[in-house]
């Protein structure tokens, strides 16, 4: 069979991811998907995106993330991809994972959390100079795109690297300042809050302040307390690593028996909900906890675990944290080979009180071993590197009482100040109190003399309207009056007239009739002739006048008949007078009144005589 080189191989690797890329960016044309988080977890994908990856070359991946992962999307795509990389992966993997996430990807706020992460491993490495300049582009791009998120963890990785170079005061300064960016975040960002008040925590027992420790250890341990199982299990490693602080300074406190109960129920959390991951620092702790109670032989077995457990890839802070428990545990074993080859794996250090504490170590096992002249020069070393790790202490411990002097006058200047700001405010406040009732009792007298003026207005005119209500009374009565005086006299004439129509006819009647025809009257009076009619109506013009031209003009419809009857009805003759009158039958009399009153538009209720009389 041919046999394939590496070279061979590689290129079969290259031509396989471009073809998935490929597959993918066709697919991602075929089904467009909805830019939300759901997208991760569709069944397109079986549930979870990131196992269609090809995780074994990350230039492939992120050109899948480009390809598909809507564009919103794509930083939080690539910052997830990083956090699930295996534990076991070596610090050159991971730096050449942020490599290809830079040359995919031109994104700030992805280039931030590259140099983000870059110093993290920076930091591990105690190469502090190149994480110092990686977390300075990464606070810079946070502070213009306003990512607090990303501008706390900068703020936190900073005072994890000054922590680990003694610079304590500062360390605690940039961590308070994560800490309120976190508080003041809505977004559920527990891990966050947690892990920077156990950094609280650290920073305060690396600087000696143990009661301080213990506080932000409590604070940590309030975040997660609850009653919820599920909760509980979320967060059970939060948990654990509290109880792990807690025991960590009640060893530097020297009481191994607390150190020892905290240990152990952090040992509880791990087995009751299986964390198996970081059980080194577990390990080393207790194996710290054993030797101080001088169990040497437990403290051995637990430093060898955690000797076993240690990462592939190198991190020297916890190698010389290993190496150091390796040298006083077999020390105490009184394995002297051994216990100087651990102490000298930690060299060389930058940590001065470290190395004092090294060289105190070495002149210990020349004493033992005999070696009096190399033990005196380790002795004299070490005085010399505590000397200058106590002025270094004590300029720091210096300048932190400096700093807080400063702050204490500052604060004292703000108070000062906020102080006679509050009695400015106050005297302003009652300036302005004053002026307010002044207004409102100046309001209220306004507004009570518009009120005064209003109502005598209103009496005024209503006294107008009285005025000239009486006076509209006292001309209607008097038009009232009138009317009637009229009505009254024009009912006088009419009477007289009437009078005077029969007194005519009687004498008429008397010349022409016998005595006993004169003895009837009115009963046998009669208007036969156009002449007797035109006289009739010459008298009733002169005692109603224009009372013709108003009926003609309202009732033009009426015949002579009909206007001779509606005439006769107005000077009160009854029926019986009008058909003697008139010279025709008592029906016929109703018959016309009828036909006058359908004439008039009256309907049967409406009198007749009524409404002749008022018209």
């Amino acid at each position: 069979m041919p046999t394939i080189n590496y070279q061979q191989l590689c290129r079969i690797e290259r031509l396989i991811g471009c073809a998935v890329v490929l597959l993918v960016m066709m697919q991602c044309r075929l089904n467009k998907e909805d830019h939300s988080y759901d997208f991760f977890t569709s069944p397109r994908f079986n549930g979870d995106y990131f196992k269609t990856l090809p995780l074994g070359n990350f230039d492939s991946s992120f050109m899948c993330i480009k390809a598909q992962v809507p564009e919103d999307m794509q930083a939080w795509a690539c910052e997830h991809l990083y956090y699930i990389l295996p534990e076991d992966c070596d610090y050159n993997t991971r730096f050449y994972f942020l490599d290809c996430l830079e040359k995919r990807f031109n994104d700030p706020e992805l280039l931030a959390f590259a140099d983000l992460i870059r110093g993290e491993l920076y930091i591990d490495q105690a190469q502090f100079e190149h994480a110092e300049q990686c977390l300075k582009r990464s606070t810079i791009v946070c502070q213009k795109s306003g990512n607090m998120l990303m501008l706390g963890d900068s703020k936190r990785f900073q005072a994890r690297a000054l922590l680990l170079q003694g610079g304590y005061p500062e360390s605690i300064r940039l961590l308070l300042e994560a800490f309120e960016i976190y508080e003041k975040n809505k977004d559920r960002i527990m891990d966050r809050k947690f892990n920077v008040r156990l950094a609280l925590a650290d920073a305060y027992r690396e600087s000696r302040e143990y009661r301080e420790a213990l506080r932000w250890c409590g604070i940590a341990m309030n975040l997660i307390e609850t009653d919820n199982p599920d909760i509980k299990a979320a967060f059970c490693g939060f948990e654990k690593g509290a109880y792990e602080k807690f025991a960590e300074t009640y060893l530097d406190l020297f009481m191994p028996d607390s150190a020892l109960m905290y240990a152990q129920k952090s040992l509880a959390i791990r087995s009751k909900y299986k964390i198996s991951g970081n059980q080194m620092n577990s390990n080393l702790l207790l194996s710290r906890i054993y030797l101080a109670k001088g169990k040497s032989d437990s403290a051995l077995y637990y430093v060898t675990l955690a000797q076993n457990q240690m990462r592939t890839h190198s991190n020297q802070a916890r190698e010389t944290e290993l190496n150091k428990m390796l040298g006083n545990v077999y020390l105490s074993l009184n394995q002297l080979d051994w216990a100087s080859f651990y102490f000298n794996k930690c060299l060389p250090t930058r940590d001065t009180a470290l190395m004092a504490y090294l060289e105190d170590r070495k002149a210990q096992i020349a004493c033992l071993k005999g070696n009096f002249q190399t033990a005196y020069s380790s002795m004299n070393h070490s005085k010399i590197l505590y000397d200058a790790a106590y002025n270094g202490e004590k300029s720091r411990l210096l300048s932190k009482q400096k700093i807080r002097y400063e702050l204490q006058q500052q604060e004292e200047k703000i108070a000062t100040i906020k102080k006679q700001g509050k009695t400015t405010l106050f005297i302003t406040f009652l300036a302005l109190l004053g002026l307010f009732w002044v207004s409102v009792i100046a309001f209220l007298l306004q507004k009570n003399q518009k009120r005064k003026a209003r109502i005598y207005e209103q009496e005024l005119e209503l006294f107008e309207i009285r005025e000239k209500l009486h006076q509209q009374e006292l001309v209607q009565s008097k038009t009232e009056l009138e009317a009637k005086q009229e009505q009254l006299r024009q009912s006088t004439r009419l009477h007289e007239l009437k009078n005077l129509m029969i007194q005519e006819l009687e004498q008429r009647l008397s010349q022409i009739g016998s005595a006993a025809q004169t003895d009837t009257g009115i009963r046998r009076v009669r208007i036969l002739t156009d002449h007797d009619w035109q006289h009739f109506l010459e008298q009733f013009s002169q005692i109603a006048p224009g009372l013709l031209l108003r009926l003609k003009t309202s009732y033009p419809n009426l015949t002579t008949a009909e206007t001779r009857l509606f005439l006769l009805i107005k000077l009160y003759f009854d029926s019986r007078e009008i058909s003697e009158a008139s010279g025709i039958s008592l029906e016929s009399v109703w018959r016309s009144r009828n036909r006058l009153r359908k004439k008039l538009g009256l309907s049967e209720q409406e009198n007749l005589d009524q409404f002749v009389q008022q018209f």
